[in-house]
């Protein structure tokens, strides 16, 4: 609770007092407090910085009778310690992919935020492993830690530096700084700085909603994160020649030739993940729930997730955005496709892409999409010009274009 009902009183001086005379005196909300010094010096100093914050218009506590300033410059919270209360506050709703990024984030920024005259200090690698599995990870934080790692988080939590501290712009640059280098010490791709520098802010905002400090010091440092490629490097992207040539080569596989020619068709034409393609059916297609590669650690379940919607998607929506009638393409597209389902397909399941693997060696490492099952004329498996399934849809161009851009 904050007060801004302030009344201050002129200095007085108490003649039963011999060690320290001086008393200041003053009220917040009606409740009166007072502090006694050992010169008028010391008590004039005293009550100046209490007029100055009243003035200044800043709020009181009223169960401390200081200025809000001064006790939040006085907590003794850690950057460590407030890391470990924003993950456990973000971790029940955020997806596996995301526990994984913000632990990843952390850990970079953890370690940079620690004191380096702190004696008994780890080695680097061995902070940056004991926060990434133990640390900052809720699901083991009821597990027994190794002798090293506890060793370790140990001095973390008395080196790491306080969270007022992150209230100056060079600390703040200095973070920021170590986002843009990787171990090996080149420079990060432009992506994953970003993404650093945006858990960073948020978990710095997460502090001043916890009135840690009073407002998010990224906003004062001048500081521009490197920009994300958006256009197409060609000369990584298959050209409809490479890929004509391609899908002639795979044609030499025997029996298991009309799918896997129809397996890469749907990835340059279609621009579906591996995953999606494998899983492509004619009556329906079931996409992977759960991230193959997130590891269990930051993955509740081990079992296919429940149906959930993507990312900043509104649930009612996402389907009738999703499932839109195909249009025609060219047929010299469709060839390869409309005999793949029929060659050697399971009846039980209607015919699809199955390539004789397991889906999670198949499996995209982006693929996150839910589990579903989409039935209907609204699909079709004619074209490899638009997948209308799932989170695939086409973004190919028609007729002899350049190849889609490949979703990372």
């Amino acid at each position: 609770m904050k007060s801004y009902e302030v009344q201050i009183w002129e200095i007085g001086k108490r003649a039963d007092r011999k060690a320290r005379p001086w008393r200041v005196r003053w009220a917040v909300s009606g409740q009166r407090f007072e502090d006694m010094f050992r010169t008028k010096a010391l008590a004039h100093s005293f009550r100046a910085e209490l007029v100055q914050a009243a003035n200044a218009g800043e709020p009181f506590d009223p169960a401390t009778g200081r200025p809000v300033s001064e006790a939040r410059t006085k907590n003794p919270t850690t950057w460590y310690a407030h890391s470990r209360a924003y993950v456990e506050m973000k971790w029940p709703r955020a997806a596996a992919k995301t526990r994984r990024s913000i632990v990843e984030a952390l850990t970079s920024i953890t370690v940079t935020l620690t004191r380096p005259s702190k004696r008994g200090r780890p080695t680097d690698a061995l902070l940056r492993e004991a926060l990434y599995l133990y640390g900052l990870n809720p699901r083991r934080w009821s597990e027994e830690i190794p002798g090293d790692h506890a060793a370790a988080l140990a001095w973390l939590e008395t080196a790491s530096v306080p969270v007022v501290e992150l209230d100056s712009p060079a600390v703040v640059r200095r973070v920021l700084d170590s986002l843009c280098v990787r171990l090996d010490g080149k420079s990060a791709a432009a992506s994953t700085v970003q993404r650093k520098r945006a858990t960073f802010y948020n978990v710095l905002g997460y502090a001043v909603e916890l009135e840690l400090i009073a407002s998010n010091p990224v906003d004062r440092v001048q500081w521009t994160a490197p920009e994300v490629a958006q256009s197409i490097d060609r000369r990584v992207v298959a050209n409809p020649a490479q890929v004509a040539t391609l899908l002639e080569a795979v044609k030499s596989l025997g029996k298991r030739a009309d799918k896997v020619t129809a397996f890469f068709g749907c990835l340059y034409y279609a621009g579906m993940r591996p995953s999606e393609a494998a899983d492509l059916r004619r009556e329906d297609c079931d996409l992977a729930g759960r991230c193959a590669d997130c590891g269990a650690d930051f993955d509740d379940l081990a079992a296919v997730k429940p149906s959930r919607s993507c990312k900043h998607e509104k649930i009612e929506h996402r389907w009738a955005a999703w499932c839109s009638p195909a249009p025609r393409r060219a047929p010299a597209r469709t060839g390869p496709m409309t005999a793949a389902p029929t060659s050697g397909a399971d009846s039980s399941t209607g015919g699809g892409l199955r390539l004789g693997r397991s889906r999670s060696r198949l499996g995209s490492s982006n693929c996150c999409a839910p589990t579903s099952r989409i039935t209907g004329s609204a699909r079709t498996v004619g074209s490899f010009g638009a997948c209308t399934v799932g989170r695939c849809r086409s973004r190919s161009t028609t007729g002899g274009g350049s190849s889609p851009a490949r979703r990372r």
